[in-house]
């Protein structure tokens, strides 16, 4: 363990962002398939990890891969916060430019 405090993210750099095609959970961390290939996985946020078991595995990538979302708490994730980025550069890689409107 990395001393870290649960559900929160380290320091450590886990590669470049890019945006998400799928995502799944087990309950405890979220594994993010990325347009290149990679998978990464990070600790649920806490908001997730209160909900119950079946409410947290089930969630999706919405956004056009700029964010995680689980319908049955009706909440979501960016992307960025994986990365720790700002959410800019997640919209950029995922083909949003400055002043475009979000759908």
């Amino acid at each position: 363990m990395s001393g870290s405090q649960r559900g929160v993210s380290s320091s450590v750099r886990i590669g470049e962002p890019a945006p998400a095609t799928a995502a799944s959970c087990d309950g405890e961390q979220i594994h993010v398939t990325l347009t290149d290939g990679r998978m990464v996985s990070h600790p649920v946020p806490d908001w997730v990890r209160r909900a119950p078991l079946a409410q947290r595995r089930n969630c999706e990538v919405q956004g056009f891969g700029t964010a995680i979302y689980w319908p049955d708490l009706d909440e979501e994730m960016g992307v960025n916060e994986i990365f720790g980025v700002p959410e800019d550069l997640i919209d950029e890689l995922a083909g949003f430019t400055k002043g475009m409107p979000q759908v």
